[in-house]
């Protein structure tokens, strides 16, 4: 990643489905919910560390419209601890 905004990107996304290890587990077919996480953090330390224009964001789906409000929030959370832009939908 440092690699990649070294050489000048300006925008990168992070695909979260899922707003913990169980839901990540099941929407993206994949057991690494916090390494993303982490990365995403990582990356978005790193891009405010160096001054870089990158910007860092997330992209989020609803999974269960009857809890909406509820996985918005968690999808936030993860977005508020590491500081960068979201799309929720």
């Amino acid at each position: 990643m440092q690699d990649v905004i070294d050489a000048g990107a300006d925008f990168f996304r992070f695909s979260i489905i899922g707003y913990n290890a169980e839901t990540y587990a099941k929407w993206m077919n994949s057991p690494f919910f916090s390494k993303v996480v982490k990365n995403l953090h990582e990356t978005q330390e790193y891009v405010e560390r160096t001054g870089s224009g990158c910007t860092i964001a997330t992209y989020h789906l609803i999974l269960d419209n009857e809890k909406i409000n509820y996985e918005r929030d968690q999808y936030l959370k993860i977005v508020n601890s590491a500081g960068v832009k979201t799309e929720i939908w």
